[in-house]
Protein backbone atom coordinates (compact mmCIF):
# COMPACT_ATOMS: atom_id res chain seq x y z
CA UNK A 1 0.00 0.00 0.00
CA UNK A 2 1.28 3.38 -0.78
CA UNK A 3 0.79 6.41 1.36
CA UNK A 4 1.90 10.01 1.65
CA UNK A 5 3.78 10.63 4.90
CA UNK A 6 4.82 13.85 6.37
CA UNK A 7 6.93 14.74 9.59
CA UNK A 8 6.42 18.26 10.85
CA UNK A 9 8.77 19.43 13.72
CA UNK A 10 8.86 22.87 15.07
CA UNK A 11 12.25 25.78 14.97
CA UNK A 12 12.65 28.62 17.02
CA UNK A 13 12.25 31.56 15.25
CA UNK A 14 15.51 32.96 15.77
CA UNK A 15 17.03 29.40 13.95
CA UNK A 16 14.59 30.20 11.42
CA UNK A 17 15.52 33.97 10.77
CA UNK A 18 19.26 32.76 10.96
CA UNK A 19 18.43 30.10 8.16
CA UNK A 20 16.81 32.39 6.26
CA UNK A 21 20.07 34.99 6.23
CA UNK A 22 22.14 32.31 5.25
CA UNK A 23 19.87 31.23 2.69
CA UNK A 24 20.43 34.59 0.54
CA UNK A 25 20.31 34.97 -3.20
CA UNK A 26 23.90 34.64 -4.18
CA UNK A 27 23.72 36.48 -7.69
CA UNK A 28 21.83 39.23 -6.21
CA UNK A 29 23.45 42.39 -8.05
CA UNK A 30 25.47 40.52 -9.92
CA UNK A 31 27.41 41.92 -13.48
CA UNK A 32 25.54 40.55 -16.48
CA UNK A 33 28.74 40.73 -17.98
CA UNK A 34 30.65 38.00 -15.93
CA UNK A 35 32.59 36.17 -18.15
CA UNK A 36 31.86 32.44 -18.95
CA UNK A 37 35.03 30.04 -19.17
CA UNK A 38 33.88 26.83 -21.33
CA UNK A 39 37.06 23.67 -20.25
CA UNK A 40 36.76 19.87 -22.10
CA UNK A 41 37.94 17.03 -20.09
CA UNK A 42 39.08 14.46 -22.11
CA UNK A 43 39.22 10.59 -20.96
CA UNK A 44 42.62 10.19 -22.21
CA UNK A 45 42.01 6.22 -21.81
CA UNK A 46 40.22 6.47 -18.66
CA UNK A 47 37.06 3.96 -17.93
CA UNK A 48 35.90 5.14 -15.00
CA UNK A 49 36.07 7.99 -12.98
CA UNK A 50 35.77 10.26 -10.04
CA UNK A 51 33.99 13.87 -9.87
CA UNK A 52 35.24 16.33 -6.79
CA UNK A 53 33.49 19.40 -6.47
CA UNK A 54 34.66 22.22 -3.39
CA UNK A 55 32.47 25.09 -3.83
CA UNK A 56 32.54 27.59 -0.91
CA UNK A 57 29.68 30.07 -2.58
CA UNK A 58 27.65 30.00 -5.79
CA UNK A 59 25.79 27.97 -7.86
CA UNK A 60 26.45 24.72 -8.84
CA UNK A 61 24.30 22.70 -11.60
CA UNK A 62 25.86 18.78 -12.90
CA UNK A 63 23.49 17.05 -15.31
CA UNK A 64 24.03 14.74 -17.98
CA UNK A 65 26.00 15.90 -21.51
CA UNK A 66 23.85 15.24 -24.47
CA UNK A 67 25.05 12.28 -27.64
CA UNK A 68 22.64 14.06 -29.55
CA UNK A 69 22.51 17.45 -31.86
CA UNK A 70 20.56 19.00 -28.84
CA UNK A 71 21.42 20.62 -25.24
CA UNK A 72 25.40 20.23 -24.57
CA UNK A 73 27.28 17.72 -26.56
CA UNK A 74 29.72 14.88 -24.98
CA UNK A 75 32.07 13.33 -26.75
CA UNK A 76 32.76 9.63 -26.38
CA UNK A 77 36.30 10.67 -25.78
CA UNK A 78 35.95 13.54 -22.81
CA UNK A 79 34.59 13.07 -19.37
CA UNK A 80 33.16 16.02 -19.28
CA UNK A 81 32.45 19.81 -20.12
CA UNK A 82 32.16 22.52 -17.95
CA UNK A 83 30.98 26.20 -18.32
CA UNK A 84 32.19 28.74 -15.14
CA UNK A 85 30.60 32.08 -14.75
CA UNK A 86 32.33 34.50 -11.76
CA UNK A 87 32.97 38.33 -11.97
CA UNK A 88 36.25 38.10 -9.82
CA UNK A 89 39.20 36.01 -10.75
CA UNK A 90 39.23 34.91 -7.13
CA UNK A 91 36.13 33.07 -7.76
CA UNK A 92 37.85 30.70 -10.52
CA UNK A 93 38.20 26.79 -10.12
CA UNK A 94 41.56 25.73 -9.48
CA UNK A 95 41.47 22.22 -11.71
CA UNK A 96 43.33 19.46 -11.32
CA UNK A 97 42.60 16.52 -13.28
CA UNK A 98 44.68 12.93 -13.48
CA UNK A 99 44.89 9.75 -14.83
CA UNK A 100 45.61 6.75 -12.59
CA UNK A 101 45.85 3.49 -15.00
CA UNK A 102 42.12 3.59 -16.06
CA UNK A 103 40.96 5.73 -13.82
CA UNK A 104 40.16 9.69 -14.02
CA UNK A 105 39.97 11.31 -11.46
CA UNK A 106 38.57 15.62 -11.72
CA UNK A 107 38.97 17.70 -9.03
CA UNK A 108 37.39 21.34 -8.91
CA UNK A 109 38.08 23.80 -5.99
CA UNK A 110 37.29 27.23 -5.21
CA UNK A 111 39.38 29.01 -3.05
CA UNK A 112 38.02 32.59 -3.04
CA UNK A 113 34.24 31.95 -2.29
CA UNK A 114 34.74 34.10 1.08
CA UNK A 115 34.10 37.49 -1.14
CA UNK A 116 30.43 36.03 -1.20
CA UNK A 117 29.98 36.70 2.41
CA UNK A 118 26.58 38.18 2.96
CA UNK A 119 24.81 40.11 1.45
CA UNK A 120 26.45 38.45 -1.96
CA UNK A 121 25.63 41.40 -3.97
CA UNK A 122 27.92 42.06 -6.67
CA UNK A 123 28.99 38.85 -7.28
CA UNK A 124 28.33 36.01 -9.71
CA UNK A 125 29.86 32.55 -9.46
CA UNK A 126 27.66 29.72 -11.27
CA UNK A 127 29.43 26.37 -12.58
CA UNK A 128 27.38 24.09 -14.97
CA UNK A 129 29.60 20.27 -15.42
CA UNK A 130 28.22 17.86 -18.14
CA UNK A 131 29.25 14.75 -17.47
CA UNK A 132 29.52 11.80 -20.00
CA UNK A 133 26.80 9.29 -19.08
CA UNK A 134 28.43 6.17 -20.29
CA UNK A 135 31.33 6.56 -18.16
CA UNK A 136 30.85 4.77 -14.01
CA UNK A 137 31.13 7.86 -12.44
CA UNK A 138 31.73 8.72 -7.96
CA UNK A 139 29.87 11.85 -7.71
CA UNK A 140 32.16 13.92 -4.16
CA UNK A 141 30.63 17.32 -3.63
CA UNK A 142 30.90 20.02 -0.85
CA UNK A 143 29.06 22.83 -1.43
CA UNK A 144 29.49 25.65 1.68
CA UNK A 145 26.48 28.10 0.84
CA UNK A 146 24.28 28.41 -2.52
CA UNK A 147 22.12 26.51 -5.07
CA UNK A 148 22.81 22.81 -6.08
CA UNK A 149 21.22 21.07 -9.16
CA UNK A 150 22.13 17.99 -9.69
CA UNK A 151 20.02 16.17 -12.59
CA UNK A 152 21.37 12.43 -12.28
CA UNK A 153 18.96 10.48 -14.71
CA UNK A 154 20.77 9.18 -17.34
CA UNK A 155 24.31 9.28 -15.95
CA UNK A 156 26.10 6.06 -14.88
CA UNK A 157 26.95 7.12 -11.25
CA UNK A 158 27.15 4.71 -8.64
CA UNK A 159 27.79 6.43 -5.26
CA UNK A 160 26.91 10.39 -4.75
CA UNK A 161 27.59 11.91 -1.62
CA UNK A 162 26.41 15.54 -0.92
CA UNK A 163 27.59 17.98 2.17
CA UNK A 164 26.31 21.42 2.04
CA UNK A 165 26.36 24.07 4.64
CA UNK A 166 23.38 26.45 3.55
CA UNK A 167 21.05 26.58 0.76
CA UNK A 168 18.44 24.57 -1.60
CA UNK A 169 19.21 21.99 -3.46
CA UNK A 170 17.20 19.86 -6.14
CA UNK A 171 17.85 16.78 -6.87
CA UNK A 172 16.54 15.18 -10.24
CA UNK A 173 16.63 11.53 -10.68
CA UNK A 174 14.01 10.79 -13.28
CA UNK A 175 15.42 8.97 -16.50
CA UNK A 176 16.88 5.74 -17.21
CA UNK A 177 18.84 3.72 -14.70
CA UNK A 178 21.32 0.96 -15.74
CA UNK A 179 23.41 0.49 -12.40
CA UNK A 180 22.71 0.38 -8.55
CA UNK A 181 23.16 3.69 -7.19
CA UNK A 182 23.93 4.52 -3.75
CA UNK A 183 22.79 8.90 -2.90
CA UNK A 184 23.96 10.52 0.25
CA UNK A 185 23.11 13.92 1.26
CA UNK A 186 24.06 15.81 4.21
CA UNK A 187 22.74 19.44 4.98
CA UNK A 188 22.97 21.67 7.18
CA UNK A 189 20.48 24.43 6.42
CA UNK A 190 17.76 24.90 3.58
CA UNK A 191 15.00 23.23 1.67
CA UNK A 192 16.12 20.27 -0.13
CA UNK A 193 13.77 18.22 -3.17
CA UNK A 194 14.26 14.86 -4.61
CA UNK A 195 12.72 13.83 -8.00
CA UNK A 196 12.30 9.76 -7.75
CA UNK A 197 12.25 7.99 -10.79
CA UNK A 198 9.52 5.31 -11.48
CA UNK A 199 11.36 2.00 -13.04
CA UNK A 200 14.19 1.46 -10.46
CA UNK A 201 14.10 0.15 -6.80
CA UNK A 202 14.27 2.65 -4.51
CA UNK A 203 15.20 2.68 -0.79
CA UNK A 204 15.13 5.72 1.05
CA UNK A 205 15.89 7.06 5.07
CA UNK A 206 15.55 10.53 5.71
CA UNK A 207 16.19 11.81 9.14
CA UNK A 208 15.69 15.83 10.40
CA UNK A 209 16.66 18.00 12.84
CA UNK A 210 13.98 20.75 12.64
CA UNK A 211 11.65 21.12 9.32
CA UNK A 212 9.13 19.41 7.23
CA UNK A 213 9.41 15.87 5.97
CA UNK A 214 7.18 15.21 2.15
CA UNK A 215 7.69 11.89 0.79
CA UNK A 216 4.46 10.90 -1.52
CA UNK A 217 4.05 7.59 -3.36
CA UNK A 218 6.18 5.26 -0.93
CA UNK A 219 5.75 2.69 1.81
CA UNK A 220 7.03 3.22 5.49
CA UNK A 221 8.59 0.02 6.58
CA UNK A 222 10.20 0.66 9.95
CA UNK A 223 12.53 4.31 10.01
CA UNK A 224 12.58 3.77 6.18
CA UNK A 225 10.44 3.62 2.59
CA UNK A 226 10.21 1.60 0.10
CA UNK A 227 8.62 1.09 -3.20
CA UNK A 228 7.23 -2.20 -4.72
CA UNK A 229 9.32 -2.21 -7.44
CA UNK A 230 12.07 -2.92 -4.33
CA UNK A 231 13.97 -6.08 -4.33
CA UNK A 232 12.19 -7.03 -8.04
CA UNK A 233 13.76 -4.54 -10.53
CA UNK A 234 16.71 -4.70 -12.26
CA UNK A 235 18.06 -1.89 -10.21
CA UNK A 236 17.83 0.05 -6.75
CA UNK A 237 18.69 3.36 -5.68
CA UNK A 238 19.25 3.89 -2.13
CA UNK A 239 18.50 7.34 -0.65
CA UNK A 240 19.98 8.47 2.49
CA UNK A 241 19.31 12.30 3.94
CA UNK A 242 20.46 13.94 6.69
CA UNK A 243 19.41 17.58 7.48
CA UNK A 244 19.52 19.96 10.36
CA UNK A 245 17.19 22.75 9.35
CA UNK A 246 14.72 23.30 6.37
CA UNK A 247 12.22 20.94 4.44
CA UNK A 248 12.63 17.94 2.22
CA UNK A 249 10.22 16.92 -0.39
CA UNK A 250 10.59 13.15 -2.12
CA UNK A 251 8.45 12.87 -4.77
CA UNK A 252 7.71 11.25 -7.92
CA UNK A 253 8.89 12.84 -10.90
CA UNK A 254 5.49 12.37 -12.57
Amino acid sequence: MFMSHRVRQFVSAGLMVASLIALGVLAAGASDAAPTRSDTFGLEGASTAKVVVRMTAGQLNIASGSRANSGTPIASDELARANFTYDDDRLAPTVDYRIDENHGTLTLTQEGGELMEWPWAGHESNWTLYLNPEIPTEVRIEMGAGETILALGGLRVSDVQLDIGAGDTLIDLSGDWHDDARIRVHGGAGNLNVRLPTEPGLFVRASLGAGDLDIDDLTRDGDSYINDALGTSETTLTLEIAYGVGDVTIENAG
